[in-house]
């Protein structure tokens, strides 16, 4: 099984360092969350063994999928919403399903897609525009006819999942951080509130998945509303893809 990843920078699912005639991925702490949740399930982490070698994660970029060569997008059936604003997101999602889904044909192996996204706003975020930025991921994937893709979208965003783990209280009441503000200038901002319960201003994005491969963010005690859908959603596709007699898409 190949495991590719898409998200929106370090923080969160991770980026891609350029070395002299090599490239190599670094998770953040959301790719640290995916790789502990297979394992849990699975039994083998795709991180470890791409150390080793096995070239089993592939991490794409937004750029990367914007300038991907893929088959015109076709129209949404009559009757289907598009998420206002979120164009972008649905063309970006279907880029990767057409890419894994090439993969999974050429290489008669599954491909799990992930692809990341916050759903913060100016304001608190409201779960309209969370289910927005789902459906949107969802449509794209959808649209290019691949079965395997996972839409990964914390409410407001990812500082929320790291503190209902790091806070006064981990995993108690963690509901109450979906409506926190998702603008970075508010005086409650979730990544100001991070900041002081670690005692780290501005951890990176190693830091913060530092916290999830020690154990000090438990990704099997979350509960929250956004990460059961996207945990649920992962654990569909993990079955789905390692069943007996799986065949790659046609």
């Amino acid at each position: 099984m190949k495991l590719w990843l898409s998200g929106e920078g370090p923080t969160d699912i991770g980026t891609t360092k350029l070395l002299p005639g090599d490239a190599r991925f670094v998770p953040g702490p959301m790719a640290e969350i995916i790789d502990w949740l297979i394992d849990y399930q699975l039994e083998f982490s795709p991180m470890e063994l791409d150390e080793l070698g096995a070239q089993c994660v592939k991490h794409l970029t937004e750029g990367e999928l914007a300038q991907a060569k893929v088959p015109t997008r076709p129209r949404l059936l009559p009757g289907t919403l598009r998420p206002k604003g979120e164009a972008g997101t649905t063309a970006h999602a279907y880029a990767m399903g057409c890419l894994a889904r090439a993969e999974s044909v050429l290489e008669k192996e599954p491909v799990v897609a992930i692809f990341f996204r916050d759903s913060d706003g100016t304001r608190s975020a409201p779960k309209g525009l969370w289910q927005g930025k789902v459906d949107a991921i969802n449509q794209g994937f959808q649209l290019s006819r691949f079965d395997a893709g996972v839409a990964m979208v914390p409410r407001p965003k990812s500082e929320a999942w790291l503190l209902c783990a790091l806070k006064a209280n981990p995993y108690q009441h963690c509901d109450a951080l979906e409506h926190a503000p998702g603008n970075d200038g508010s005086p409650k901002a979730l990544k100001l509130r991070l900041e002081a319960q670690m005692g780290v201003q501005s951890p990176s994005g190693d830091q913060q998945a530092e916290w999830v491969r020690t154990g000090l963010v438990d990704p099997l005690q979350i509960d929250m509303p956004s990460f059961t859908v996207f945990a649920k959603r992962l654990k569909v596709v993990l079955t789905q893809v390692t069943a007996p007699g799986w065949l790659p898409p046609v």
